[in-house]
């Protein structure tokens, strides 16, 4: 595969256009040790089983109910901040999301 860092004799290379539609919360579902990593309190909480297919939609509101119903986030869902606590502790290859999968083999295919 030729790439922008490794093009071919013709300096040709490919690019993947990938339009991430589901939203970020699907792809934190779909990690569900990073989500216990990043809230402790979560730690040997049972998950729940609509986290096994993240990207049904309506990620954001099941993503905060649950977080709300664990005492955390109760009032409103800052987005940024959770996604900075939640996103460091991500390991693409755990993750159950499709969405998340379809991006990363893109990403990859291009390095």
């Amino acid at each position: 595969l030729s790439t922008k860092t490794s093009p071919d004799s013709s300096w040709n290379f490919r690019v993947v256009t990938r339009i991430v539609v589901e939203e970020l919360e699907a792809w934190f579902m779909g990690d569900t040790a990073a989500l216990q990593a990043a809230f402790t309190s979560l730690s040997g909480r049972r998950v729940p089983r609509i986290f096994n297919n993240p990207d049904d939609g309506g990620t954001w509101e099941r993503l905060h109910r649950f977080l709300k119903q664990n005492r955390i986030y109760r009032n409103s869902y800052p987005k940024i901040a959770a996604a900075r606590k939640i996103a460091p502790n991500m390991e693409p290859a755990r993750n159950r999301s499709k969405s998340f999968q379809v991006f990363l083999h893109g990403v990859e295919a291009c390095l």
